[in-house]
């Protein structure tokens, strides 16, 4: 069963694809911001014309991440959640921390998500610069 995006529509492609490896534009490492792309087409999502790309980016990555346990556990307005990258095992293990992980959503949960996002109009902060400005920003963000 393929999906029926005609060229030409605005589409996102999460870090859950994985790529090719193989064609010109995998080998060229252009990374998310590409024109063209080889991968699974289960991976490629419409992206709501409520988003911009530049909001969406986020989304494929720590959105979905965030999105999906939230989704899977009872957590409600009334909970303290706290969204943690890389921890020490030991660090929750020794605080006896409930926990629950998930390496990224499914293709299903990020539909939904992007969705959620334009309904309750979420987005990240989010700070965007021009390339001709890109050593300058690299430099910035390593002090």
């Amino acid at each position: 069963m393929q999906k029926k995006i005609k060229i030409g529509v605005r589409t996102g492609v999460g870090a859950q694809s994985g790529f090719c490896r193989q064609c010109e534009n995998c080998l060229l490492h252009y990374g998310g911001y590409t024109v063209k792309r080889c991968g699974n087409y289960r991976f490629v999502f419409k992206i709501p014309d409520g988003l911009s790309s530049e909001v969406t980016a986020n989304f494929f990555c720590v959105g979905v991440t965030t999105y999906a346990p939230l989704k899977h556990t009872s957590a409600n307005s009334q909970c303290v959640i706290g969204v943690i990258g890389i921890i020490s095992p030991m660090a929750l293990l020794m605080n006896q921390d409930f926990i629950h992980g998930f390496a990224i959503g499914k293709p299903k949960e990020i539909k939904e998500m992007l969705v959620f996002a334009v309904e309750k109009n979420v987005r990240p902060w989010i700070t965007t610069y021009p390339i001709s400005e890109v050593i300058k920003t690299l430099e910035n963000f390593r002090e």
